[in-house]
């Protein structure tokens, strides 16, 4: 038995009151959203997006390694960006179209449940859902990959049913495409492949297990990977690498299967934490694995530890598992980078919405009780497969993490379904419908469902919410990383009064007194950080920068020592324990792990920098080796940051490790241009010396050296306008600083030529 779609006018007008009444809630959510100031505060995720598809729209079309992330919404992004390079508005907004597209095809699916006034009835009451659902008008307007994916996954569904009613191989095609390009967004799409090949497999007389459709299956799965082909292609001519689509399928599953996993949290094992970079993924596997390792290598070692974890561990395994999926079908929305709770309760259009998970959830599980009289699998049950997809979903994404946007491809499949039990259900309250609806749904199916429904609620062996307090977290951040010490002193310190264990929050507050030059506080928030964390690299690598500015030589030599044991690949420690065994006099040590790492940095200006401060501190200075290390460094083209595929300054609003390249540049060619001038190579001087200013204007040094260039070679107002510059520049610094030292050594030179 099939469904026809025939729309009357008036079934066209109600359908398009509610694709009108879904597109104004995403509006006014719109205007709303607009106006808060968290409207532009992009971070974590949606942040590597947007700087991933600046990068394509600037040029960077096929990108330079390995997607570490499918890239397709990167792409669709990437497209918005080039239109309006500045507006945040275009993609939200195509997301909330995208969210009504969504809600018309979710009225197609749930309208074929049933023939006549209640398909129909059907059909609004499962759009109405979606339209007003608070997470689904949330996620449809953020820079994430998870609406489109679901979109995808809905439209893979309701596709592999059209091509069963009309038993249609172009019509499985179809659905191929669409699978395809829901795996390019999110490759979690491929597990459900399986389920979309049986179903396929036995669609063509649903009940006669005697009648196989293997030529509709081998479409759909062919024509999956005939649209993934491109990106695997791509992936191994630009990386090297053979990935299908992303390498980060390994680490993501580690993180939900090893003996300190958190069910809500995308986290590795302490010292790392939720902190964890994608140079700690690199680094720890090549350690783990003795060699240096492509992506597809390093995805595949987290996995095969992963899998030796639950080799020896089935019943934490089994119990972690089950964990998940309970929260999975809980009520509470767990947040990923932001507090839902916080967001959701300052926009009305969220805060006031009547939906929630356990409303749903018993409306789907009305459904379900009300669909399952049908006798044989026919068209009436088309919303169970929708629900049985939602299912399974839920089942492969618990094998990670969990999270409300991870849940979102559920909650879109699960409306047709709720949809019939918000119809049947209806019918109890109605007179002229009760005796109908007694047929289809019984009083005890509904005492089941609410019993189910009831289990959800319970708040047992629920973690914490980990966002609570990111807030703040990343507030104070970007007052760090702008140089607004007293606002990130506060912040932080609000921060650790609501949340004392939060990571990384006494560690980056010990940094903002470090740059505030109150070493006593920063030791503290160091070494609380330690308390939290006791072999968190970052905090012993700041306490052995911070003994090395206070010449206890031994305790930066222990202390980077351990740091550097438990991230040696790591640039920044790297440095840090080179300048601790230089102090110690133990140069051999210090010049052989420079030695040993030349391969992982030669392409960072900041390791050759290092190489040349190494050189110069020896006992007997090296001044040729020296000299190369600048050169070598010189060569490298300074705005050549980490390809943004695998950059974890892409995840970072101050582009910290650019800015960090830049600032090393600009010194080697400092350096370069002092020893030009010591030796006469005044030309030399000048091209060097003015480079560094172009790379860091805030380089007092380089002024010096370029305005005696200029006067070396006679040229007098180029002299006068490098000086006019330096007073702009600097005329506030502290005249004791060594910004305003510089200054007034310039005047000096000025005045002598007067």
């Amino acid at each position: 038995m099939t469904t026809s779609l025939v729309f009357k006018t008036n079934e066209k007008k109600r359908l398009g009151a509610l694709l009108i009444f879904a597109a104004l809630i995403r509006i006014l959510y719109l205007y709303l959203y607009s106006r808060q100031s968290i409207w532009s505060d992009i971070v974590v995720d949606s942040l590597y997006h947007l700087n991933w598809a600046d990068s394509i729209a600037s040029g960077d079309i096929l990108g330079q390694q390995t997607y570490f992330r499918a890239p397709l919404y990167i792409y669709v992004l990437a497209f918005c960006r080039a239109l309006a390079p500045d507006s945040l508005l275009l993609p939200r907004a195509l997301g909330s179209a995208l969210g009504v597209a969504s809600i018309f095809v979710t009225y197609l699916l749930a309208r074929r449940s049933a023939p006549g006034n209640v398909g129909r009835n059907i059909g609004l009451a499962a759009g109405t859902l979606q339209a007003l659902y608070p997470s689904v008008i949330f996620f449809e307007a953020e820079l994430l990959v998870d609406f489109l994916f679901a979109f995808l996954l809905q439209i893979t569904v309701y596709r592999l049913l059209v091509a069963h009613e009309k038993n249609s191989t172009t019509g499985f095609v179809i659905a191929g495409i669409a699978l395809g390009l829901a795996s390019l967004t999110r490759p979690t799409a491929l597990a459900l492949i399986p389920l979309f090949a049986l179903f396929v497999i036995y669609s063509k007389r649903f009940g006669d297990l005697k009648s196989k459709n293997y030529r509709g299956a081998l479409a759909l799965i062919v024509t999956a990977l005939i649209v993934i082909a491109p990106v695997t292609i791509r992936n191994y001519v630009v990386g090297g690498d053979f990935t299908l689509i992303a390498s980060s399928g390994g680490v993501n599953f580690f993180i939900g299967n090893n003996a300190e996993s958190n069910p809500i949290s995308a986290s590795l094992p302490e010292p790392y934490g939720p902190n964890w970079t994608l140079g700690d993924m690199t680094g720890l596997a090549e350690s783990y694995e003795g060699r240096r390792l492509s992506p597809a290598e390093v995805s595949h070692s987290w996995a095969m530890r992963a899998v030796d974890w639950i080799a020896h561990n089935p019943v934490q395994f089994i119990s972690n598992y089950t964990k998940k999926l309970y929260l999975a079908l809980g009520a509470r929305t767990y947040s990923n980078n932001r507090s839902l709770a916080t967001i959701f309760d300052s926009n009305p259009v969220l805060k006031f919405s009547p939906l929630n998970f356990s409303l749903l959830l018993f409306l789907a599980l009305a459904g379900v009780f009300s669909l399952r009289r049908s006798k044989t699998l026919s068209s009436a049950a088309w919303p169970l497969w929708a629900a049985a997809t939602a299912g399974a979903y839920l089942l492969i994404v618990s094998l990670f993490f969990i999270s409300e946007r991870f849940r979102l491809p559920s909650l879109v499949l699960l409306f047709p379904v709720a949809g019939v039990g918000a119809v049947a259900l209806w019918g109890y309250v109605s007179t002229k419908r009760r005796r109908t609806a007694k047929e289809t749904l019984r009083p005890v199916e509904l005492i089941v469902a609410g019993l189910i429904t009831g289990l959800s609620l319970l708040p047992y062996g629920r973690p914490g919410d980990s966002s609570l307090g990111r807030a703040e977290y990343l507030q104070a951040n970007k007052f760090l990383s702008s140089g607004q010490l007293e606002e990130s002193i506060n912040s932080f310190g609000k921060l650790l009064q609501l949340n004392p264990e939060y990571p990384r929050a006494a560690l980056n507050l010990g940094v903002s007194y470090f740059l505030k030059a109150e070493p006593d506080s920063a030791r503290y928030y160091f070494e609380r950080e330690l308390l939290r964390s006791p072999e968190n690299p970052e905090a012993l690598t700041n306490l052995a920068s911070l003994a090395l500015t206070q010449q206890d030589y031994t305790g930066a030599d222990s202390l980077s020592a351990k740091a550097y044991q438990i991230r040696p690949y790591d640039l920044a420690t790297l440095r840090v324990r080179v300048r601790a065994l230089s102090a110690v006099g133990e140069y051999e040590s210090a010049g052989q792990l420079l030695d040993e790492n030349e391969q992982r940095f030669a392409n960072d200006s900041r390791y050759w920098y290092e190489r040349m401060r190494y050189y110069l501190s020896l006992e007997t200075p090296d001044k040729a080796a020296s000299l190369e290390a600048l050169q070598r460094g010189a060569a490298l083209d300074p705005n050549d940051t980490q390809p943004v595929e695998n950059s974890d300054w892409a995840f970072t609003r101050n582009s910290s490790e650019r800015k960090q390249r830049l600032e090393a540049s600009a010194m080697i060619r400092y350096q370069l241009g002092y020893l030009a001038g010591l030796g006469g190579k005044y030309d030399s001087a000048v091209t060097y010396s003015s480079e560094a200013i172009a790379l860091d204007s805030t380089l007092s040094a380089a002024y010096v050296n370029l305005t005696l260039g200029y006067l070396s070679l006679g040229q007098i107002d180029s002299a006068r306008a490098v000086y006019q510059a330096s007073i702009k520049q600097f005329s506030s610094d502290a005249p004791a600083s060594p910004n305003g030292q510089d200054l007034q050594r310039l005047r000096e030179l000025m005045n002598r030529i007067q």
